[in-house]
């Protein structure tokens, strides 16, 4: 009996051990699958490096700490994985330095995900000055009307810029029309960002300052239903009605006209001819024309908006990408003296460098008849003209 006992009891734990091996066949071990988002995007106002991109979870166009972050690499790309979610959440970049202007990004670049409308849990965007637009688009009507979507935003936008809505996705050092209206943009609302925050030291608010004219141009094109273009006046006027840091904005005169002129320098420019690998400089020649811009708004700079004017409607659009910091002649380039009277006559120039000290001197057939001071520009006749001898 006790043996017949035990064979029952081995009998028993044999059973067991191959029930618990999975001798029957039943268990499986397949992983689960992997659900996460995967964001594989770039940053180009232009590209945007070292620069912070956020998740930004709570909607508050800030990254917080404790919000999933990353950095962009030298081409502007950045990626990380998102946890699913439903509804409409923002992706934030700020900081870093952009490539094409070697300058710091005082600003901000948006985006926004749809959870409930991902595509094989996968995110392809590009993140720049016109999906930042759509962004303010879509949460400024959506407001109003809770059916209104991302797409519709985009379409809005595309419209009152003459573009296609694919283009709004486009890199724009990819599409010589989208650089066209970035660089449109961006220009002119810097100018407008240095008028309503003049104190470029404080990064923050320097990007409330940014988001702040980016809302504004977002507002003015929205609701401008005939534009296909970027009516910069309107933008400016709409501007003024706004308040920023508890003031009222005002933007000055000359300024106003500057940026009107500006905005047309860009819009009336010629492309066809400058090859995308050329877009990046022809940028940082605009660029230029902003610090110098900036400077005068600051009363640092002898020159003032009109003469600034004058130079870059001057400027030749290859100069402009193969030498952006060459001195521009503001001075007419004809002049009418009295014979039998030495005249003297002054050439005005800027350079596009600061600090730069400029060296006038003169060139030509006639060059021996004259004689130019080389500090001030100031040149004289050496002999008296005659109208019968030349």
């Amino acid at each position: 009996m006790k043996l017949k006992s035990v064979i029952t009891l081995g009998s028993l734990l044999l059973q067991l051990l191959l029930t618990g091996c999975g001798g029957g066949g039943g268990g499986d071990s397949t992983p689960p699958a992997d659900t996460s988002i995967s964001v594989n995007s770039i940053a180009v106002d232009g590209y945007l490096d070292g620069a912070k991109a956020c998740f930004d979870d709570n909607n508050n166009l800030k990254c917080d700490p404790d919000e999933l972050s990353t950095t962009t690499d030298a081409n502007g790309s950045f990626y990380f994985k998102l946890t699913p979610t439903s509804g409409i959440k923002h992706i934030i970049v700020v900081g870093g330095t952009d490539i094409a202007t070697n300058s710091a990004f005082n600003g901000m670049l948006q985006g926004i995900i749809n959870f409930d409308e991902v595509v094989d849990n996968k995110i392809d965007a590009v993140f720049s000055p016109l999906s930042t637009l759509v962004t303010n688009i879509y949460l400024q009507k959506n407001q109003l009307d809770s059916n209104y979507t991302q797409e519709q935003a985009k379409q809005d936008l595309a419209n009152r810029l003459g573009l296609t809505s694919q283009q709004i996705d486009a890199n724009p050092l990819e599409d010589k029309e989208v650089f066209r209206k970035t660089l449109q943009i961006m220009q002119t609302a810097r100018v407008m960002q240095k008028i309503i925050q003049a104190d470029e030291s404080n990064e923050t608010k320097n990007i409330e300052a940014l988001n702040h004219v980016m809302s504004e141009i977002a507002s003015t094109l929205v609701n401008d239903t005939n534009a296909t273009d970027l009516n910069i006046s309107k933008v400016m006027i709409n501007l003024e009605s706004t308040t920023y840091a508890d003031s009222s904005v005002s933007i000055p005169t000359d300024v106003k006209t500057y940026v009107e002129k500006l905005s047309t320098n860009i819009s009336d420019r010629n492309l066809s001819n400058t090859p995308l690998d050329d877009l990046d400089n022809l940028q940082n020649g605009y660029q230029t024309y902003l610090l110098t811009t900036k400077n005068i708004i600051d009363t640092t700079s002898t020159i003032n908006l009109t003469e600034l004017a004058t130079g870059l409607n001057s400027i030749d659009i290859s100069d402009l990408v193969t030498n952006a910091t060459a001195p521009v002649i503001t001075s007419d380039t004809h002049i009418i003296v009295e014979e039998g009277i030495i005249t003297t006559f002054a050439i005005t120039a800027f350079s596009m460098t600061d600090g730069a000290t400029l060296t006038y001197t003169l060139t030509g057939t006639d060059a021996a008849s004259f004689t130019v001071n080389s500090s001030t520009g100031v040149v004289s006749f050496n002999v008296a003209p005659d109208y019968e001898t030349k």
